[in-house]
């Protein structure tokens, strides 16, 4: 358990969006996200609208997972606790980001260009909605959820809720 939380909080963890990306450049840490696309790639949906192959086509299925082991590591190992829910609330913020960063209320980013900490691809999808609501669902029922966090959760879930209801419909081929 100790090297894969390394793995993930020295590796795949970028503290610029305070998101998990999906793969390694280099073991080297300064160039560890050099396959990363930048901006101009992902405003041309470059290499597809989803961003898949470019290693931040999952930030949001990574979030909601690492929310869980969180809040576990928080919960079982007292000596961690500090640790793991400080690394929470930084995953919390780079999911609020992803729901927040385009303007779009509802609408969950997969992951955020890490080169501009703003750019986004165009397109996301259920799985990404899902572990999305299920990590903040989860945090948000835990009891290290402060009343403030619970708030900002509600709103992001309930912006969730309207979204999906006006764009997950048959007549959008959803």
């Amino acid at each position: 358990m100790d090297q894969a939380w390394k793995l993930l909080r020295t590796r795949l963890f970028c503290e610029k969006t305070n998101l998990v990306y999906d793969s390694l450049s280099s073991h080297a840490p300064a160039h560890r996200f050099d396959h990363m696309p930048y901006p101009e790639e992902v405003a041309r949906h470059a290499p597809n609208p989803a961003g898949w192959g470019t290693g931040m086509e999952d930030s949001m299925l990574n979030a909601g997972s690492v929310l869980e082991a969180c809040i576990l590591r928080a919960r079982f190992e007292p000596e961690h606790r500090t640790e793991a829910l400080d690394f929470a609330r930084r995953i919390i913020s780079g999911m609020e980001a992803c729901a927040t960063v385009h303007g779009t209320p509802g609408f969950v980013a997969r992951s955020i260009c890490l080169r501009d900490g703003k750019s986004c691809y165009i397109n996301s999808s259920r799985d990404q909605f899902t572990l999305f609501v299920y990590g903040l669902w989860r945090f948000f029922h835990s009891e290290f959820a402060t009343a403030e966090e619970r708030g900002r959760i509600a709103r992001l879930l309930a912006e969730v809720a309207v979204y999906t209801e006006r764009a997950v419909r048959p007549e959008n081929g959803n």
